[in-house]
């Protein structure tokens, strides 16, 4: 897929139902291709850091530190995301 690079995320939100799906561009035996990903997924943030995948207060997919995830996520409920 042209411009898309290891770890972009696909977001795709539903308003009406308050449901969403995300995707992860991954690197899996030399193929890429979107992997389906969930709230609270750790993938790899700026030079190697873990991060945690959420979406947050603006419905936008973020990365977040482990001090954040544990602070303001961890104990949140998901939102409901599509069945995959």
């Amino acid at each position: 897929m042209e411009n898309t690079g290891e770890d972009d995320i696909f977001f795709y939100w539903i308003t009406s139902s308050d449901k969403w799906q995300m995707w992860m561009w991954k690197c899996v035996e030399d193929n890429f291709s979107w992997h389906s990903v969930q709230e609270g997924e750790q993938v790899k943030g700026p030079h190697g850091s873990q991060r945690y995948l959420v979406v947050n207060n603006s419905n936008q997919p973020s990365l977040v530190q482990a001090a954040t995830w544990e602070k303001h996520y961890r104990r949140k409920l998901p939102r409901a995301p599509l069945s995959n």
